[in-house]
């Protein structure tokens, strides 16, 4: 070990102490004892903290030496002798005892003071963070949003007031005054336009509120107004209807008496209205009912003796046509398959008046169903051929329409239902 690398305060010629050498004595560190005392006067006491570690940088040094020397020494004695291997470790403790403590003290020292420098500036960054806090949150009370970069605020003239979040850490507290003083008057600007647009939409609601519930409570008298109306006219409709009821039923019931009386003399022509017989008096009634009864007997003994001429016509019939059959026996025999296949409609008519009856058209070589299509053929033109009686009076001339109407009804059915048998 070279002297060039201790301090000049110990740099000196080493001792020696039973030929064993050291670059340092005990002597030689003692003034470092008064270092024991020393004390930093907090983080401005720049001088004190300097002295002290320079002190402790030199006392390590030493330290260092001395143990790189005690290292070298044991070498070159540890086969020589040992009383000299213990002589060096004593001389060796002494020399660390001197400066353990006082290197310890200064370690102490310098932690101290370094633990207040990061309390200090520990409080400073916990001062910086409440006080940037109280920004945003001053900031953000009036209306300021953050974009990730800049707390921003859109003005009511639409422009943006702003500031850089890196700013608003070091701003000084005048600046930040004037800026977050002209966000309040923004904001509040803001606020009691808001404030003014939500009072006109207020009053708007509350006008279109009252129009509406003056709308519902129209709307509820005119229809009670209407329901009322409609209730009155109901009730006068309902008794003109009944009152119409009860006089249509006096004049039914009398015109259902008059007719039941005169239906059984109505088969003939008569100057008598038969739909307005309630419209008679008494007197005209009995009049009509007597003109009707005479009538009535007068057509009743010419239907019977129209009657007896058609008996007798058809028993003249009857015996030609028996006639017939008997010259037409050869022409049955040709025919009998056909007359086989009707005796089961023959059996069930009784009496032999059915086959006379048809002997004219199996004569003819008349299928079955073309005699039932001729009969009903000549049913239908009988019954359009029926003469119908004169009526004069207009109710006698709506009764001959409607006879008329029902017997084209039942002419026209029975030929459709004679073309269904083609």
């Amino acid at each position: 070990m070279t002297k060039k690398s201790l301090p000049a305060i110990i740099e000196k010629k080493g001792f020696v102490f039973s030929e064993i050498k050291f670059s340092a004595s005990p002597e030689d560190l003692k003034q470092y004892t008064d270092l024991l005392s020393l004390k930093v006067d907090g983080i401005q006491d720049k001088d004190g903290l300097k002295k002290c570690y320079d002190a402790r940088q030199t006392l390590k040094k030493i330290r260092i030496a001395v143990t790189k020397e005690k290292k070298e020494l044991d070498d070159e004695v540890k086969e020589q002798s040992k009383q000299q291997l213990a002589e060096i470790s004593a001389e060796y403790q002494k020399i660390v005892d001197l400066i353990t403590p006082v290197e310890t003290h200064l370690q102490l020292e310098e932690a101290r003071i370094e633990e207040e420098k990061q309390r200090i500036k520990k409080e400073q960054e916990e001062q910086e963070a409440l006080r940037l806090s109280s920004r945003v949150e001053r900031l953000l009370s009036f209306g300021f949003v953050f974009s990730g970069i800049f707390y921003k605020l859109l003005t009511i003239t639409n422009e943006t007031l702003q500031v850089e979040f890196v700013a608003l850490k070091t701003m000084p507290d005048e600046e930040f005054e004037d800026f977050a003083e002209k966000g309040k008057i923004e904001y509040d600007k803001l606020v009691a336009h808001r404030e003014e647009l939500a009072r006109i939409a207020k009053e708007e609601e509350q006008k279109r509120l009252a129009e509406a519930e003056a709308l519902r409570k129209e709307n509820i008298r005119l229809k009670e107004e209407a329901e009322r109306i409609i209730k009155e006219e109901q009730e006068k409709a309902n008794k003109e209807r009944i009152e119409l009821e009860r006089v249509q039923k006096e004049k039914s019931d009398l015109q259902a008496k008059r007719l039941q009386e005169l239906l059984p003399y109505s088969n003939n022509s008569s100057d008598i209205d038969m739909a307005s017989l309630y419209t008679l008096t008494e007197k005209e009634y009995q009049l009509t009912l007597a003109l009707k009864k005479s009538e009535f007997e007068k057509n009743e003994i010419a239907r019977i003796e129209l009657e007896k001429q058609h008996n007798e016509a058809l028993i003249a019939e009857k015996q030609r046509l028996e006639a017939i059959a008997k010259e037409q026996q050869a022409f049955f025999a040709k025919i009998k398959v056909e007359q086989q296949e009707l005796e089961a409609q023959k059996r069930k008519i009784e009496g032999s008046e059915l086959i006379i009856d048809r002997l004219p058209e199996l004569v003819e070589g008349l299928t079955p169903e073309q005699v039932d299509i001729k009969n009903i053929l000549a049913y239908s033109d009988r019954i359009e051929a029926i003469e119908l009686p004169e009526l004069k009076s207009s109710a006698g001339l709506f009764v001959r329409k409607e006879i008329e109407k029902e017997i084209e009804k039942l002419t026209e059915f029975l030929n459709n239902k004679a073309e269904s048998l083609l």
